[in-house]
């Protein structure tokens, strides 16, 4: 067992196929971070590690913590003024989505890209909670009454009627919309297209 004090305050987790785990922050602001468990492999080399910190908008977004063990990535700027990261996912391409809650859009932080261009923003995406990738390059956002699909390249979206709090996709692409209830909405993607049924 490896104890790592967390670098932000953890309120969603997801691991990359490259090894770096990447938390968001949830209701406490508008950060999010990762820990490379490559470089965090036992006890005294995650106690070595230390923290990077930079901030990010869509066209500042500096490439200083490249390679670190620990980052932590202040977000601001966009097409919303906040920039909560609640729901987190990474999807094939390694790009990490968070989602934001209230007036805050989802957005896409994708460390492969050159410095100032790895923070964009899905405009008209708000209020989104749980958040889920497909294989296809769709991303999913749980968003109350609807869930949003989202094209992970152009960043376009659509609005699907379905009660949504959490996301999650199946082995077969269908998406899975699970209010706070007692019953799920499943989404089964068709094309442009995209149909929705309850079950209970």
């Amino acid at each position: 067992l490896i104890t790592l004090a967390a670098p932000v305050p953890v309120y969603g987790l997801a691991m990359s196929g490259t090894g770096i785990l990447y938390m968001s922050k949830g209701y406490f602001g508008d950060q999010f971070a990762w820990v490379d468990t490559a470089q965090c492999r036992d006890q005294a080399t995650c106690d070595a590690l230390v923290a990077c910190a930079i901030s990010c908008t869509p066209t500042v977004c500096p490439n200083t913590c490249d390679g670190a063990g620990i980052g932590i990535v202040t977000m601001s700027g966009g097409a919303a003024t906040s920039a909560y990261s609640y729901g987190i996912t990474v999807d094939c391409k390694q790009r990490v989505w968070l989602a934001g809650i209230t007036n805050s859009n989802v957005r896409r932080y994708d460390p492969s890209q050159p410095a100032d261009m790895r923070l964009t923003v899905a405009a008209g995406t708000t209020g989104v909670h749980g958040i889920g990738a497909d294989s296809n390059g769709w991303v999913w956002g749980a968003a109350g009454a609807n869930v949003y699909r989202i094209h992970a390249e152009t960043l376009a979206s659509t609005s699907i009627a379905a009660a949504s709090k959490g996301i999650g996709v199946d082995s077969n692409g269908r998406v899975w919309s699970i209010p706070i209830a007692d019953a799920a909405s499943v989404i089964e993607p068709c094309g442009a297209a995209a149909l929705s049924r309850t079950r209970s």
